[in-house]
Parts: C-alpha cells; structure tokens; sequence
C-alpha cells in the first residue's frame, strides 16, 4: 500500500510503500491499483530502505520505489508484485 508520495529529484515520483505481504525484488513485475482497477504496469528499477539501496525486501519493511514516467498514484493505492507465467 502507498503510504507516502516523494518528488524525484529527475522526472517521476519515489512512492513509499508498506509491504503487507510477500517480497518486492528489484526487476519484478508490479501494478498500482486504485478504487477504479488498475492504473500502472511496470518493472520495479531500483529500490530503498531508509535511502539505502536494496535489492530485495520482505513483509513489513517499508520501501521506496522509483516511478520514472507517472505521476498518477495517490496515498492508498495498492501496489501489487507478481510474477509472470
């Protein structure tokens, strides 16, 4: 779940997230999804901890993640990481 929003110092926004469940891996595929369904497909490119990179985290750990080319996500959001089959 979204639980803040952070301007990039270069195009894009940093989401801070809650990880409720499962792992976040840098390359893994993710989605927003709001109230409506499904906002935003990607890959996840980078990601921190407390400013520091990492290239994986667990349940309950609270990460940042880099969004290069959308602005759309609000506080609350859903972020989910699947895998493809």
């Amino acid at each position: 779940m979204i639980i803040a929003l952070f301007e990039s110092s270069r195009h894009g926004i940093i989401i801070g997230c809650e990880i409720t469940d499962g792992v976040f891996r840098v390359g893994a595929p993710f989605r927003v999804i709001s109230a409506m369904g499904p906002d935003y497909a990607g890959f996840i490119q980078s990601m921190q901890v407390d400013r520091n990179p990492v290239k994986e985290a667990g349940k309950g750990r609270q990460v940042g993640i880099k969004i290069p080319d959308w602005k759309g996500a609000r506080l609350g959001d859903l972020v989910e990481v699947y895998e493809k089959t």
